[in-house]
């Protein structure tokens, strides 16, 4: 075979390839198989999202207040203590002793004082007697000088007997709230760390750590918010008054890091609280405003754990528009061309026609609100999307999300 006719023959084939018929006319391709459904209308609402983190509402870190061996600890470790429980003790009859020692200083000043007082007068009789006396040249003035040091240095016992009262008293006082210390008490109703410290060692007052006490229920949220959405939920306050709402306290959902929804199967938030504190400056350096939720936390069973504990990371959601009307197209409908998010939507002639719509935010059903670009009554072709191709041909049957989803 020549060389041109190896050409000629080449050139053919290529024909061929790109669809021209023997005349010179291209060859028409086959319309593409598709899928169409219409957008869902419903109510929606946008919200942002964030993480954050639990905290305890209360925390507490249990501390000795007085020294002495440990000599019980009376709690099951990881338990649910009460207000008052006796969690510890510290060597009672040391400071019982301390307590009887003091008492008993006190009642031997007071003793000491009613004999004083019960002095004194008669003392004061002898004063004035020897005074009158020694006008009248009857006594000696040493004899004045002598009842005068004796009911001088009387008055001066009664006062260091009530000085001494005063300071006995004191000490019983510390002697008896010390006493008090010895048994250490569960100040707030929560869960128990394990044991710091152990029976039979020393603890130094204000020192020693013996364990720790965290509340779970309410539990706080604490997240950070930027500025724009801090300036949104502000406008939705505004909003919301001059509805005649109340903007007091500002809802959120969340959902733990194990959950992939953030409502039940009845449409109700998996987790759910109020804000009821930001702090009063924004942090310039992030740009962001803490904000704190309290969140209802009940145990999983009575005096059991809670399905939350302090400290785990959640993703919290916030409404920051009202309920409002929007259209809704899969998210499988979508694709992408030079970074711009496409839809696929059949025209009346047959023919798939790309638009480029405003989205909205993705709804937890994967489906995704768009603004503007669609049409209630479009076609949207929801499958085929790989071998699609602007203006290319389709031949569409409408379908159902439910059986969308179910082909998947």
């Amino acid at each position: 075979m020549t060389l041109g006719a190896l050409l000629f023959s080449g050139c053919d084939l290529w024909d061929k390839m790109m669809g021209k018929k023997e005349g010179g006319t291209e060859a028409r391709r086959p319309a593409i198989s598709v899928e169409t459904m219409r957008p869902l209308r419903r109510d929606v609402v946008d919200y942002e999202e964030f993480t954050g983190d639990t905290n305890a509402v209360n925390d507490v870190t249990l501390q000795a207040q007085v020294s002495g061996i440990l000599t019980k600890c009376d709690f099951a470790e990881g338990a649910f203590v009460k207000k008052g429980d006796v969690l510890f003790e510290i060597e009672p009859e040391v400071y019982q002793a301390a307590l009887d020692t003091a008492v008993g200083n006190l009642e031997s000043a007071k003793g000491e004082l009613t004999v004083l007082r019960a002095r004194e007068p008669q003392l004061r009789i002898e004063l004035d007697r020897n005074a009158k006396l020694v006008q009248a040249n009857a006594v000696s003035k040493s004899d004045y000088d002598e009842a005068k040091a004796a009911h001088d240095e009387c008055l001066a016992k009664i006062t260091k007997a009530e000085a001494d009262i005063l300071k006995a008293t004191a000490e019983a006082q510390q002697a008896s709230i010390n006493l008090k210390y010895t048994k250490i008490l569960s100040p707030i109703d929560g869960y128990i760390s394990r044991k710091l410290v152990t029976e039979g060692n020393l603890i130094q007052d204000h020192k020693t750590e013996l364990a720790q006490i965290v509340s779970h229920d309410p539990i706080y949220v604490f997240f950070y918010v930027d500025e724009t959405t801090f300036l949104k939920l502000i406008e939705n306050a505004k909003n919301q008054v001059a509805s005649g709402g109340n903007p007091e306290e500002l809802r959120i959902e969340f959902r733990l890091t194990n959950e992939k929804s953030w409502t039940d199967d009845a449409g109700n938030p998996l987790h759910a609280g109020s804000v009821r504190y930001a702090d009063p400056q924004m942090d310039e350096t992030s740009g962001t405003v803490l904000l704190r939720a309290t969140c209802p936390n009940p145990p999983v069973v009575d005096e059991g754990i809670s399905g939350i504990i302090p400290g785990m990371m959640v993703h919290i959601r916030i409404p920051v528009t009202d309920r409002y009307s929007a259209l809704l197209v899969p998210e499988e409908a979508f694709g992408t061309e030079q970074g711009t998010r496409i839809l696929y939507v059949k025209d009346s002639e047959g023919k798939a026609r790309v638009r480029r719509p405003e989205l909205g935010p993705l709804q937890e059903d994967n489906m995704r609100v768009v603004r503007s670009g669609v049409e209630p009554t479009d076609e949207v072709i929801v499958s085929g999307l790989l071998r699609l191709r602007p203006d290319a041909d389709v031949e569409a049957k409408e379908t159902t999300l439910e059986k969308l989803r179910q082909g998947m």
